[in-house]
């Protein structure tokens, strides 16, 4: 038998992205910063995806820069061994501003690099996680001039209540509803939509982003159609998982009334 393979940890993707950024990119980095779990509290070791931001001195201009973006990736690729590494690239003078809606700045997603498309997470949540966010490299979070987006946080999130989460929950329900009984649904699929609405209600009703696994706690605490599924299961839904009574959340992730948290 073999040694025992290590598994990449978050930290030592990120360190490796800022060695491949220096070599490829030289002198375009401020810093990079872990987001998502690792900003939460809530990354969960093999479960968990790796969010961060790497935060540049300047637009990358994808005829100039797109070649050498590309090689850090394909460097940078975990393969079976790690985490997907999910990373927004923000110029730096953005930050000082609202995020802007529809901008293009790449972005990789699943360990995929997407060039030259709309960029999703220049967002207020963006902005709030970057704030508390696990620096690897460069200044201080705080250092970095972060707007405030605590109003435009609040409108960003009714937006995709009632848009996105409005239409995911429409659609899953239809895929519920035409699935025989006994036929196991994906956990990771389940934890999604079970608890994405309950983290934009916590959102409106205290300012704050919440983790997965507190959005769990908040759901069991104010809704009782969820209380035995989002304590004591949600957060730790990774597997198939077979329809039960009791686990609907098709119809409870729309119960949650975006006007009145």
């Amino acid at each position: 038998m073999g040694p025992a393979r290590v598994r990449t940890t978050p930290l030592d993707l990120a360190r490796r992205h800022v060695e491949l950024l220096e070599k490829h990119l030289d002198g375009c980095l401020v810093g990079l910063y872990l987001t998502g779990s690792m900003a939460l509290g809530d990354y969960r070791d093999g479960l968990s995806d790796v969010d961060a931001a790497a935060v540049l001195d300047r637009e990358l201009d994808l005829d100039r820069d797109g070649e050498a973006l590309r090689l850090v990736h394909r460097e940078l690729a975990t393969g079976d061994d790690g985490p997907h590494y999910d990373c927004t690239y923000l110029p730096h003078a953005w930050l000082r501003h609202q995020p802007a809606a529809g901008v293009n700045t790449p972005v990789s997603l699943d360990g995929e690099l997407r060039l030259g498309e709309e960029a999703f997470m220049v967002s207020p949540p963006t902005w709030v996680e970057l704030s508390r966010s696990v620096r690897v490299s460069g200044p201080e979070p705080r250092a970095l001039g972060i707007v405030e987006v605590s109003g435009t946080l609040r409108q960003w999130t009714l937006d995709n209540l009632h848009g996105y989460w409005a239409v995911t929950a429409a659609r899953a329900r239809q895929d519920l509803s035409t699935r025989p009984p006994d036929q196991a649904v994906a956990g990771e699929g389940v934890l999604w939509l079970a608890l994405g609405a309950p983290r934009l209600h916590a959102t409106l009703a205290t300012g704050r982003i919440i983790s997965k696994t507190e959005a769990g706690s908040y759901a069991a605490a104010r809704s009782p159609r969820c209380s035995s599924a989002a304590s004591g299961r949600a957060p730790s839904l990774r597997r198939p998982l077979p329809p039960t009574t009791d686990w609907q959340p098709a119809s409870w992730s729309t119960s949650w009334s975006p006007t009145h948290p």
